[in-house]
C-alpha cells in the first residue's frame, strides 16, 4: 500500500518539526510528506530541509488558502501521483499514541477490496440531519470498527486516494473551518462510508480528558478579542454548506437563529468585544446566506507568533 502524507502549516516552523519527527517515528509512518506551506515562510522552508528529501517535501503556496485550500492541495497532489492512502494533517496536531498510523492503515488495508470505505480516522462523529447538528458517541460504545459521517480537525483521518481521484476535494471557498464536515457529509451522501477504530478513539478521548465529558448548553467564548474572527467563519461556513452545498435551507434557518441568540453572548465581557463578536455572527449569517465565500475576514494567528 502507498501512503502518503500531507502537513498544514502557516508560520510555525518548530510546532512543524515537532509533528514531523512525530510522524516519521510511527510504527508505520508515511512512505512521503508533503508540507502545504501557506505562508511560503522561508523558516518553514528551512524545516523541511533539516529531514531527507525522499521523506518531506515542501510545497509552498502563493497566498494563504487556509486550511479549506491547503487541504484541498494536499489532497489533489498526493492523489494525482496514485497514493492508495492519504494522510490529513495539521502542523499542531500530532498523532497522540506511537501506532496511531498503523491502527489506521490496518483498517485501509482490510478495506482494500470494499471501496466504499473513504476514509479512515482516529476520531469521528454521528451527524443528526433532523436537527443539524454533530452527536457524540457514548464512551462505552466506542468498541470495534464503528462507521461515523464527520470527522473533524486533527483528528488524523486517511483518505482513500482512489475516492479524491473519483469525488474530489474539500471546498477550497470555505477558507477556513468546516471543510472536514462538507467533505464527510458529501461523501457519506454519496454513500461512502467513513471508519474509526473504537478502541483507539477511546484512548484519545482519555489522553485528552474529554471521557465522560457533556458537551456545554453554550459553548465558551473565545479567551481573547483575536480570536473571535473564528466565529466568522463557523457561521459562514454552515449556513452556506446547508443551503449551497446540501439544499437544507431548513437547518440553516435553525442555525441562524442558534447565531442570533448567541450573539449576544459577547456583551458580558465588555463593550468592545461584545461589539465585535456580534459583528461576526451577523456578517458571518449574511456572507452564508449570499455565499461571499473565499478568506473574507483575516485571521489571527492562533499562538501569537
Amino acid at each position: 500500500m502507498r501512503f502518503g502524507a500531507f502537513v498544514m502549516t502557516f508560520r510555525r516552523p518548530e510546532h512543524l518539526r515537532r509533528t514531523l519527527h512525530t510522524l516519521l517515528a510511527q510504527t508505520r509512518p508515511p512512505d512521503m510528506i508533503l508540507v502545504v506551506d501557506n505562508a511560503g515562510d522561508a523558516q518553514t522552508c528551512a524545516v523541511t530541509q533539516d529531514f531527507p528529501a525522499n521523506r518531506v517535501s515542501y510545497a509552498p503556496q502563493a497566498d494563504n488558502r487556509g486550511p479549506a485550500g491547503g487541504a484541498a492541495y494536499g489532497l489533489q497532489t498526493l492523489g494525482a501521483v496514485g497514493y492508495d492512502w492519504i494522510y490529513w494533517g495539521d502542523d499542531d496536531d500530532p498523532p497522540l499514541t506511537e501506532d496511531t498510523l498503523a491502527r489506521l492503515t490496518a483498517i485501509a488495508e482490510h478495506a482494500a477490496d470494499t471501496p466504499e470505505v473513504a476514509v479512515v480516522s482516529a476520531v469521528g462523529h454521528l451527524f443528526d440531519w433532523q436537527r443539524g447538528v454533530i452527536v457524540r458517541r457514548d464512551d462505552a460504545a466506542l468498541t470495534g470498527i464503528l462507521d461515523i459521517d464527520v470527522f473533524a480537525g486533527g483528528t488524523h483521518p486517511i483518505v482513500r486516494g482512489d475516492t479524491v481521484r473519483t469525488v474530489g476535494v474539500p471546498d477550497p471557498a470555505l477558507f477556513f473551518g468546516f471543510e472536514e464536515a462538507e467533505y464527510s457529509l458529501r461523501l457519506r451522501r454519496q454513500g461512502y462510508r467513513l471508519l474509526v477504530d473504537g478502541e483507539l478513539m477511546r484512548q484519545y478521548r482519555e489522553q485528552t480528558g474529554r471521557l465522560g465529558y457533556k458537551r456545554p448548553m453554550v459553548a465558551a467564548l473565545p479567551a481573547e478579542i483575536q480570536q473571535i474572527w473564528r466565529q466568522y467563519y463557523t457561521t459562514r461556513n454552515y449556513i452556506y454548506c446547508m443551503v449551497h452545498r446540501f439544499g437544507r435551507p431548513d437547518l440553516a434557518r435553525r442555525q441562524t437563529l442558534r447565531a442570533l441568540a448567541k450573539s449576544n453572548l459577547g456583551w458580558q465581557k465588555g463593550l468592545a468585544y461584545g461589539r465585535v463578536y456580534q459583528a461576526m455572527h451577523l456578517r458571518g449569517l449574511w456572507d452564508g446566506w449570499r455565499g461571499r465565500m473565499g478568506r473574507t475576514v483575516m485571521p489571527q494567528a492562533k499562538y501569537g507568533e
